[in-house]
């Protein structure tokens, strides 16, 4: 269960030195294009994908468990002009007095929901909050047997910020293991500046697998209207490093 928010979303400044990719973006703006009406985006972060949205001046809210990353996006949304409506709340249990044309989940956010609870819980506010014939979409990684089996002594290169108090540059490096039973992939990430180790943090991950997926959703109302692989849509298949769907309630 997310009791409390894991320490590399407390700080939007280095969540966004360290997480900056893109290429997602043009897949979330394509597929709201054809939509009319609001949108969610649940575990929004500090806005990378929100503000796209709504700099097309598409009415877009965000929901987000971190105060810090929240606050962070909305510092971002004024810089830029965006009106963006925000929210803190468990995207388990979160209520907004009103209903969305679209709910996004991208990023592999729901790797974040570590029992079959909590992805129940969370899909039963889902629908809670989606109009008639709105849509629900996520983007979730497909387990990688690779990163699973890795050695717990064998540390990867996560990434690098710089530190905005001093200016140092510090990497970041993973390690940890996966626990089958409950498919969470528990890692330590440990903060080095140089050969100086400034801290160690706890992250965890559940992995979900393509039908398990598919399941939960059927079981909890859902229909599957569209699976991709990939950001350009190409459908899902063997070969699919991503799940990206696309559902709406039965």
């Amino acid at each position: 269960m997310i009791e409390n928010v894991l320490p590399i979303y407390v700080d939007g400044r280095i969540y966004d030195q360290v997480f900056h990719g893109t290429a997602d973006i043009s897949y979330w703006r394509t597929q709201l294009e054809g939509i009319k009406g609001d949108a969610l985006e649940v575990s929004c972060g500090t806005g990378r994908i929100l503000l796209e949205l709504g700099a097309g001046n598409r009415p877009v809210s965000g929901l987000d468990l971190s105060a810090g990353m929240l606050a962070y996006a909305a510092e971002k949304a004024q810089g830029r002009g965006v009106a963006l409506d925000l929210h803190q709340g468990d995207m388990r249990d979160f209520d907004l007095g009103r209903t969305f044309a679209a709910i996004t989940v991208p990023n592999n956010a729901l790797g974040h929901l570590y029992t079959r609870h909590d992805v129940e819980a969370h899909l039963a506010s889902v629908k809670r909050h989606l109009q008639p014939e709105g849509v629900y979409m996520l983007d979730m990684f497909v387990p990688n047997p690779a990163f699973l089996t890795q050695a717990a002594t064998e540390r990867s290169h996560m990434g690098q910020y710089t530190n905005p108090a001093e200016g140092a540059v510090i990497d970041i490096y993973q390690s940890g293991y996966y626990d089958p039973a409950a498919q969470i992939k528990h890692a330590t990430w440990t903060y080095q500046r140089g050969d100086t180790m400034m801290r160690e943090e706890p992250f965890a991950l559940r992995m979900f697998y393509p039908q398990e997926l598919d399941d939960l959703l059927f079981y909890n109302g859902f229909e599957i209207v569209a699976k991709y692989g990939d950001y350009d849509r190409t459908p899902f298949g063997s070969e699919s490093k991503v799940q990206l769907i696309v559902a709406r309630v039965r």
